[in-house]
């Protein structure tokens, strides 16, 4: 079991919203994808599970740490906006 430097156990320190502990968005991660399992809807590779939750949550509420295998998806090419289609 993993403890802190005041001894006690990470997961009992967590605040009611984790949100605000958990600086990863898992949907801005190279290696989050969304699975065809509809029991286990979100994925992360780096890890190599599902679940029904965002996988970023589950590292953070059974280590007691953010993921330390985030990885920011590429921003890709800016695509032009489209001009209005002009009907003559």
């Amino acid at each position: 079991m993993l403890h802190n430097s005041s001894g006690m156990n990470p997961r009992d320190t967590l605040p009611h919203n984790p949100m605000k502990q958990n600086p990863v968005n898992c949907h801005r991660c190279r290696h989050f994808y969304v699975t065809w399992d509809p029991r286990f809807p979100n994925g992360c590779r780096a890890l190599n599970f599902k679940t029904r939750e965002i996988p970023s949550m589950v590292v953070l509420r059974s280590s007691g740490e953010p993921c330390h295998f985030y990885n920011p998806k590429d921003p890709g090419p800016k695509t032009p906006k489209k001009k209005p289609l002009v009907v003559a």
